[in-house]
């Protein structure tokens, strides 16, 4: 069964980066903090803060090839989220939307 990855909005960067099939290969993890995030980054990944984030933490920065191209998506740090994530580096993803 091929693991699914969620996203609560419909993000420019999903509209460019899916086919049709909406399936992405996870090609790496990043451990990162919010804060030393840089402005222009931040705003890819919120669709320019339409989508906000908390101002710092640890987060998990995911790098996902779609049929169309490259996209990072951030997701809240937890030691059991790095593991999974780990586990699943090269695999591919549903992507899931509403």
């Amino acid at each position: 069964m091929i693991p699914s990855i969620k996203f609560s909005h419909h993000y420019k960067k999903l509209q460019l980066a899916l086919g049709d099939d909406r399936t992405a290969k996870l090609l790496h993890i990043h451990p990162v903090n919010l804060e030393v995030l840089s402005a222009p980054l931040l705003a890819y990944d919120t669709d320019e803060g339409t989508y906000p984030l908390p101002k710092k933490g640890a987060y998990l920065m995911l790098f996902l090839l779609g049929s169309r191209g490259l996209f990072i998506t951030l997701r809240r740090s937890t030691p059991e989220k790095e593991r999974y994530y780990r586990s699943k580096a090269g695999e591919m993803f549903s992507v899931g939307m509403p």
